[in-house]
């Protein structure tokens, strides 16, 4: 602070520090929307929380409910899958050497349900990569028998294909 000066603003007239005022009181009714302590209500012309217009403290409300988390279903969204899982399923779900080659896996994928194809994800991931790409796989039926619960276990599926 420089010598002789003052900490204190001094107005150069009363009506100039009467715009303060009346900008204050604007200012507080403003924000006084969105101020919880008011419950989101404008308060009167002429009242305010205190007697002095100025802004004390500002309490925002909080998010309004829409914000709240939304419960998706598993049929709204389309669930990918990779043609390297189809493959790794089946080669775990059906015994033999013959299994679908990438381009047939692409069609067949196409035309499952969104949760046939999460669930093969699923049992898919029962194993590692490894284990089932290895040649000494030795096929089992378990993984066959969670299929076939699964399928009788789902509702039926419509299906709509666009190609």
């Amino acid at each position: 602070m420089l010598p002789g000066r003052s900490l204190v603003r001094h107005y150069a007239s009363l009506a100039e520090e009467q715009d303060y005022w009346d900008s204050a009181a604007r200012w507080k009714r403003y924000l006084a929307a969105s101020d919880d302590r008011l419950g989101g209500l404008n308060p009167p012309l002429g009242r305010h929380l205190t007697n002095i217009p100025l802004i004390m403290s500002y309490v925002p409300r909080l998010l309004p409910t829409y914000r709240e988390s939304v419960i998706a279903d598993d049929e709204e969204s389309e669930y990918e899958l990779a043609p390297v899982v189809y493959l790794k399923w089946h080669k775990m779900v059906y015994p033999g050497k013959k299994h679908p080659s990438i381009r047939k896996t692409t069609k067949v994928i196409k035309q499952l349900s969104s949760r046939d194809r999460r669930e093969i994800y699923r049992i898919s991931r029962m194993l590692p990569d490894e284990v089932v790409f290895h040649k000494s796989f030795q096929w089992t039926p378990e993984y066959s028998d969670l299929w076939a619960s699964w399928l009788n276990s789902k509702e039926l599926d419509l299906a709509i294909v666009f190609q």
